[in-house]
């Protein structure tokens, strides 16, 4: 796949394109999701302009080119050099500043302190309740989280399926998110989990279910660059600080939040069918 930089380089641009070009070089992930009217109004040209644009560098039209736009982010996601990707840098970066002596945990205490203390400065609680409804009025709820989130899927699935029937799994078992998420519908939510690892199995998914018309709710951290990208797929975004200032990323909140999400459901759903729900489920493995 040519990059942008290549196709837009070959091209006999106008200074209007030009114009054009150097927006769309400079705002890659936000013109991902512009329509051409939007842009047009952003770079102040007429949308004439920028479909004229799109056929100067090659495309039959914006829409074609907004497609390429689509395929080069996602191509390009899982090779940016930033700490999260880049382990030594990372580490390196970690390193500076801390004393070599550890004082019984004493800063990752802070930092995990931070971490809960964030679930509540990043999320205002008419977004919480709004994630709650919409997970309740779902259908079905797919819970999607790539391998380096697997322990964060498995604990919201576990915990979801103890009070709802109809919660499943996309991305934890085997096959691949698309493979899971095939049946998905508007009625339906996708819960994903994009954190502290991207990859392009997390945009796959959450493209899918936005065509879908399916509810996104996305869980991730204040560092994701990738934020505006999210926005633009996802219904609902919940963040949370995952201490980048230490080598290993600080989870706790994360799994605060998926728990005190649980929990905030099993309070709202009907007590007498969880009841038997889990009377249920006790009967046959109490013994074990």
């Amino acid at each position: 796949m040519k990059s942008l930089n290549e196709i837009i380089g070959q091209a006999k641009l106008t200074k209007v394109g030009t114009i054009i070009a150097r927006y769309i070089l400079d705002h890659t992930t936000e013109a991902c999701f512009m329509t051409s009217t939007e842009l047009a109004d952003t770079l102040d040209v007429s949308e004439a302009s920028i479909i004229r644009f799109s056929r100067s560098i090659g495309f039959s039209g914006y829409m074609d080119f907004q497609k390429y736009l689509h395929k080069y982010y996602l191509n390009t996601l899982t090779k940016s050099p930033d700490p999260i990707s880049d382990p030594t840098k990372h580490f390196a970066e970690s390193k500076e500043n801390h004393s070599p002596e550890v004082y019984f945990g004493m800063e990752e205490l802070k930092l995990a302190d931070a971490n809960l203390k964030s679930i509540f400065s990043l999320n205002e609680k008419e977004l919480f309740n709004q994630t709650l409804q919409t997970i309740l009025n779902a259908e079905n709820i797919y819970i999607f989280s790539c391998p380096s989130n697997t322990d964060l899927g498995n604990r919201l699935y576990y915990l979801l399926k103890l009070v709802l029937p109809n919660v499943y799994t996309a991305g934890i078992n085997p096959g691949t998110a698309i493979d899971h998420l095939c049946d998905i519908s508007e009625n339906d939510c996708l819960i994903s989990i994009c954190l502290p690892h991207y990859s392009k199995s997390d945009l796959s998914a959450l493209y899918f279910a936005n065509d879908m018309k399916a509810k996104n709710i996305v869980i991730t951290d204040l560092y994701n660059k990738h934020l505006p990208i999210l926005k633009e797929l996802a219904d609902i975004v919940l963040r949370v600080d995952i201490g980048n200032g230490s080598f290993f990323p600080v989870l706790t909140g994360a799994f605060f939040l998926i728990e005190l999400l649980a929990d905030s459901i099993s309070r709202k759903v009907d007590d007498h069918k969880v009841t038997e729900r889990l009377e249920r489920i006790e009967r046959y493995t109490s013994y074990i």
